[in-house]
């Protein structure tokens, strides 16, 4: 074997294990990605499971102008839900956060008033003028879970 062949064969080496280091990198980043994705992917799933809203009663006032509407719901998850963060729904509408308010009652609140804890109980509190019928009210936490009750006018 001549130096030429030794020196070919050296280039050749050094190519494929470039080549299959870069191979590597590439499948390593790849890899490292899909298993953050599915983490957090696991992480909604586990969250949604362990949400469960409950609603006790929705109280509607014709009295004032505009009428007002009062829904007490349960936390009956496990999970920590951000009232900040929870919307309300009428007939599938959504109310905007400005339009409505919502306090964690006195009675069950354990230290932390922006978040509703299990077994804490909710008032959520808007105005709307509604016809008169049967009418469907939700609760959605920020991860989608709802808690859904109809009343009438």
């Amino acid at each position: 074997m001549g130096f030429g062949t030794v020196v070919s064969h050296i280039i050749l080496f050094i190519s494929i294990v470039t080549v299959s280091a870069g191979f590597f990198i590439v499948i390593n980043n790849y890899v490292q990605g899909a298993t953050g994705s599915l983490a957090e992917q696991q992480e909604r799933v586990s969250s949604r499971i362990q949400t469960d809203i409950e609603i006790a009663s929705v109280d509607y006032d014709n009295s004032t102008a505009p009428d007002t509407i009062t829904v007490s719901a349960t936390n009956t998850g496990s999970t920590n839900i951000e009232t900040e963060k929870t919307d309300l729904f009428i007939d599938d509408l959504r109310i905007s956060r400005t339009e409505r308010s919502i306090t964690v009652q006195a009675d069950t609140t354990t230290g932390n008033p922006n978040l509703w804890d299990p077994d804490e109980v909710v008032e959520v509190v808007t105005e709307e003028n509604l016809d008169n019928g049967t009418h469907t009210v939700s609760i959605a936490a920020p991860n989608g879970v709802q808690g859904e009750a109809s009343f009438s006018t």
